[in-house]
């Protein structure tokens, strides 16, 4: 029975640190309802709760949706935070390491053909880069994607000369690892529990027999 026990809960508690980490998002309609002024830096949090800093420019940022406000490739409803027309580039920063980004992109106010780059930092050090062309206005809007640990991202254009709008579908999608999801403390908690059923088991003394 205490083999049994044992091996149970190894396995929970295995399973909960073998278990890949929580998918976590960015909403940008945090920052305010439509044609919301955001100034620069945005600081924000994710829906998972890990804070961040959004640095551009120095035009400071707008909350815009498609397609009422911006009339663009991005999912129906999408929020967006449109850089408001200066040329540069937008940072990034998470208050701790993500292990990757993916569903983030964004489109060029101006029409024409126009490249999109990020750079996904961890410290100071360059873990990927990104980057996708569109040609046409019609084309379904493409994503960034950078797997490993990261700290920030440096996000440009090479056509923003009237700033440009950055979302994805239902915001920027990325995996946090800091912070295991409720249901992963749940079984935690079940394997350990485990565990210490089976050490009071073992510091029983035998029963006597007459």
């Amino acid at each position: 029975m205490k083999t049994h026990l044992l091996a149970a809960a190894a396995a929970l508690t295995l399973a909960v640190f073998a278990a890949p980490a929580f998918a976590d998002s960015i909403n940008f309609s945090q920052f305010g309802p439509e044609y919301t002024s955001v100034s620069d830096p945005a600081l924000g949090t994710t829906v998972g709760g890990v804070g961040f800093s959004i640095t551009g420019p120095g035009a400071g940022f707008t909350v815009l949706s498609d397609p009422s406000s911006w009339y663009g490739e991005f999912p129906n409803g999408t929020p967006l935070l449109y850089h408001n027309g200066s040329p540069g580039a937008v940072t990034i920063t998470f208050d701790i390491a993500i292990n990757g980004i993916t569903e983030l992109a964004l489109q060029d106010n101006l029409f024409g053909t126009y490249t999109a780059f990020l750079t996904a930092y961890n410290g100071a050090s360059v873990v990927g880069t990104s980057q996708y062309t569109v040609s046409n206005p019609g084309d379904p809007e493409p994503s960034f994607i950078v797997n490993g640990q990261i700290t920030s991202l440096v996000i440009t254009s090479s056509n923003d000369g009237q700033g440009w709008a950055l979302g994805g579908s239902g915001g920027a999608a990325y995996t946090n690892t800091g912070v295991p999801e409720p249901a992963s403390w749940a079984l935690m908690m079940l394997g350990f529990g485990g565990l210490g059923a089976v050490m009071r088991n073992r510091r029983r003394p035998a029963l006597a027999v007459a």
